[in-house]
């Protein structure tokens, strides 16, 4: 009589050859088709509010205690005291930080605010160069800081493209200037 060891021959694989330590799950990588994928919802719909077994049920304190307590949770200002040491470290290193000291702190005021005050003038509903409503930027100088202007967002793109280099403006100006007239 010859005895077959079950899963050796061929197309019979068992099931965990090879695994070690926990088990990959039976369904992974695998997509489900329509018909088990509705089949799914219907159930999960079944068990949704007042169906739920656990619906409206609520730990009682002794066993969310217990539960945390087991698994180890403690908030970090629960419970406990500071010690007068660890009161002292916390004093000293928030000392002479206030708001005004923060780099977030503005003031008080919003942004628009800080640049019309910085220009000494409301900003305007259109561009000073041409005349373009729409988004009004703050213009200024980037070597001194000093506010030239509210200009629209197309001009300033074009003085941060040519980088303030007034010849290369008057060449911009001049090349146009030469190609309409071979146009024309």
């Amino acid at each position: 009589m010859i005895i077959k060891k079950r899963g050796v021959e061929k197309g019979n694989i068992p099931w965990n050859k090879g695994l070690v330590g926990a088990q990959v799950a039976w369904n992974k990588g695998r997509l489900h088709p329509k018909k088990t994928k509705h089949k799914m919802s219907l159930a999960a719909k079944k068990r949704k509010g007042k169906r739920n077994a656990f619906y409206g049920k609520h730990h009682s304190e002794e066993t969310k205690r217990k539960l945390s307590k087991l698994c180890g949770h403690k908030p970090w200002n629960k419970g406990g005291k500071w010690s007068p040491v660890t009161r002292k470290k916390l004093s000293i290193s928030h000392m002479g930080k206030t708001r005004e000291k923060s780099s977030n702190w503005k003031g008080g005021m919003s942004n628009l605010e800080k640049n019309e005050r910085l220009a000494g003038r409301k900003k305007p509903k259109q561009c000073e160069i041409c005349g373009a409503f729409g988004r009004i930027c703050f213009d200024h100088n980037h070597d001194t800081g000093e506010f030239r202007g509210w200009i629209c967002h197309r001009c300033n793109v074009v003085l941060g493209f040519v980088k303030d280099n007034t010849e290369l403006l008057k060449a911009l100006s001049n090349y146009l200037i030469t190609t309409i007239r071979r146009n024309l």
